[in-house]
């Protein structure tokens, strides 16, 4: 259906704007926050937690009417059929990690609370997935003639979000020793992967506008 690929474009498209937009904002007024080493889900502590929380759920619906819009364009034996439900699980998986917080203070490896572990729980499903997404409609891009143009950038996101996520888990794991670089990077490599995927889901977004199902 036309309307609903229009509707979910447009959700696609004002999702990573808008998430991108807000907890940058976020970070900028909170002085004893730091971007470069700090994850983006700490943002949801302090009196304006509440702002990033709902960031978060928000991201998560709009990536679920997306999903739906990608549903809706591929239909056909050789599509993707994978790849909404994949966007679908990494969307339920960004309102889990709003709905429940992560421990103030603490490594990701260390959450003393259920909610922190769930929290955890939720958004390493949520990283793993992106890639695999990604993936997925690379392989079926790079065949299709009306988007064979998305296929490199589309893979190019893949081994972005791998490589970023790789360097983190190092820094997270101390394979280069206590002092290295990557553990104050922390919360770099994270934006990384979070601007990369949601940069390739507008794009993709926007394509989906003008494409015929397939």
């Amino acid at each position: 259906m036309a309307g609903l690929r229009t509707v979910a474009a447009w959700a696609g498209m004002t999702a990573p704007v808008l998430f991108v937009t807000v907890f940058t904002i976020a970070g900028w007024l909170r002085a004893d926050y730091d971007a470069l080493s700090m994850f983006i889900s700490e943002l949801s502590h302090g009196p304006r937690g509440w702002i990033q929380t709902a960031n978060f759920v928000v991201l998560g619906f709009l990536l679920l009417v997306f999903a739906c819009g990608v549903a809706d364009a591929f239909k056909k034996p050789k599509a993707p059929k994978s790849a909404a439900p994949l966007i679908a699980i990494i969307a339920v998986c960004v309102i889990l990690s709003g709905a429940f917080k992560v421990d103030p203070g603490a490594e990701l490896s260390d959450q003393t609370s259920w909610q922190g572990a769930v929290h955890v729980a939720a958004a390493t499903v949520a990283f793993v997935l992106m890639p695999v997404s990604c993936y997925i409609c690379y392989r079926h891009f790079r065949d299709d003639t009306g988007w064979q143009w998305f296929a490199g950038p589309t893979f190019a996101a893949c081994a972005v979000i791998v490589a970023a996520a790789l360097l983190q888990e190092a820094g997270q794991h101390r394979i280069f020793g206590e002092a290295g670089l990557l553990i104050d990077l922390a919360g770099l490599l994270q934006r990384v992967m979070v601007v990369t995927y949601l940069a390739w889901i507008f794009v993709f977004a926007r394509g989906l506008r003008s494409a015929r199902p397939g």
